[in-house]
């Protein structure tokens, strides 16, 4: 931790509306964007404006993130189109980079605006977003304002169902370990996941289920993880060991709300300027609910150092975690490893 102790920001933290923190371009841009498309694009969009048209022609993954950022964030974007010349064209003329990869693929990086008014044109049939992840992406001047929850347990005296048929878990072994999940289930924001779904199978000594829950808000393929494991070892106890949990499931407002905070304080921010990329945002239960942000660089040296740990991928890498209290305004600590992932 630096400093040892908490840190809070100004009062003047929470006073704005988190709608203002979205990334702008790295360029000044008049490139006119479809009509209805300032702010997220997550208002349904009326049937056949230029904005429908456009969001439409996005894969189901780029059309649930198009609605939680804001046409100003930079985004990295792949667009196919039968008239890649003038897309090219359009693109840089906005502010943004592209490079042709095919005759009718195009690859870019630009104001989501920019990338909207691609979209709008008659000869691109079809793209995908994924959000910029550069650890100095850009954050507004001006503090967030949030409504921050405490996470909850849903299901103690709720319910879900398991399909046993997708499952390859006995009926007599499944029961007991769905109870156990159900108590120990924790959602961000105390409500039930906007999605949930299940896996598990068995060894001829014990058996997993795993839970797979997103809420909403939360940008798609960022699940929180939960499993229970039962074993002979135990007598078929089912049990969940923290350690199995991954909680990713974060409404992306509260992410660039954590974000802000982190980089509002000058010492957390000069060691996230050493950082080339967000790698993740993580979660912890509480009232009130903490957030980690996870930072990644490759290691300075050409080789990594005696002893370090490796990549699965063989590559040497250093990790910086900021965790941050969102509702308090205030960095919780900072973490620091060399040659890890």
């Amino acid at each position: 931790m630096l400093g040892g102790t908490r840190r809070p920001i100004a009062p003047l933290l929470l006073t704005l509306v988190l709608a203002t923190t979205g990334c702008s371009s790295p360029n000044e841009t008049n490139s006119a964007a479809p009509e209805g498309s300032r702010g997220p694009a997550a208002a349904t969009p009326a049937p056949g404006s230029s904005l429908a048209i456009a969001l439409d022609k996005l894969d189901p993954n780029s059309r649930a993130l198009a609605g939680l950022i804001d046409t100003d964030e930079i985004v990295d974007a792949r667009l196919d189109t039968g008239d890649p010349v003038n897309v090219l064209r359009d693109v840089r003329a906005g502010g943004g980079t592209a490079h042709l990869v095919s005759d009718t693929i195009v690859l870019t990086r630009a104001p989501f605006s920019v990338v909207l008014a691609a979209l709008g044109r008659i000869d691109v049939g079809g793209g995908s977003i994924a959000e910029d992840l550069s650890a100095k992406r850009r954050i507004a001047a001006a503090p967030p304002s949030v409504a921050v929850p405490s996470s909850g347990t849903p299901y103690v005296e709720g319910d879900f169902r398991v399909d046993g048929a997708a499952i390859s878990i006995p009926a007599f072994r499944l029961e007991p370990m769905i109870g156990a999940l159900r108590g120990s289930i924790v959602t961000f924001d105390g409500r039930p996941y906007a999605s949930l779904s299940f896996d598990g199978g068995c060894q001829p000594d014990a058996c997993r289920l795993t839970a797979m829950g997103l809420i909403d808000g939360a940008a798609p393929q960022t699940p929180d993880f939960w499993v229970v494991r039962a074993a002979a070892v135990n007598n078929w106890l089912p049990t969940g060991d923290p350690r199995d949990r991954e909680l990713r499931a974060i409404p992306r407002s509260l992410q660039r709300a954590a974000e802000w905070i982190a980089r509002s304080e000058p010492a957390v921010a000069k060691r996230i300027a050493t950082y080339s990329l967000i790698s993740g945002f993580g979660w912890t239960p509480g009232d009130p609910v903490l957030i980690r942000i996870e930072y990644v660089r490759d290691c300075p040296a050409a080789v990594a150092p005696v002893g370090s740990r490796l990549a699965d991928d063989m590559v040497c890498r250093d990790t910086l975690g900021v965790l941050v209290d969102v509702r308090a305004g205030a960095v919780v600590d900072v973490v620091e490893a060399k040659g890890r992932v």
